[in-house]
């Protein structure tokens, strides 16, 4: 009879602890998936940033390339209306000089 209750301990025993080790495993399990959801997460994210660095450094080498491109129409329109006004001067000195009139 006492060995009868003694395997009944220690099956009572061996069952909380294999309960108590499959709550651990499976609380262990839940974090793990947790840690990779996290990690998942946080590898997306650092992929989302780089290709926003790329796209806003791609669109600032655009933009630079854009405001040189108008730097240099700007300059030759400046070039043309420098030569457009020298020019009328240079009429505007030969009219003066054939009409004697002075500045």
């Amino acid at each position: 009879h006492f060995c009868l209750e003694m395997n009944q301990y220690i099956r009572k025993n061996q069952i909380e602890q294999n309960f108590s080790l499959q709550s651990l495993c499976d609380a262990f399990n839940g974090r793990m998936s947790e840690l990779c959801k996290i990690k998942d997460f946080l590898a997306r994210r650092d992929e989302a940033v780089e290709e926003n660095k790329t796209y806003k450094h791609e669109k600032l080498i655009h933009l630079f390339q854009k405001r040189q491109n108008m730097d240099k129409r700007l300059t030759a329109e400046i070039n043309c209306q420098e030569a457009k006004v020298m020019s009328l001067e240079e009429r505007f000195d030969k009219i003066r000089g054939n009409t004697g009139l002075s500045s």
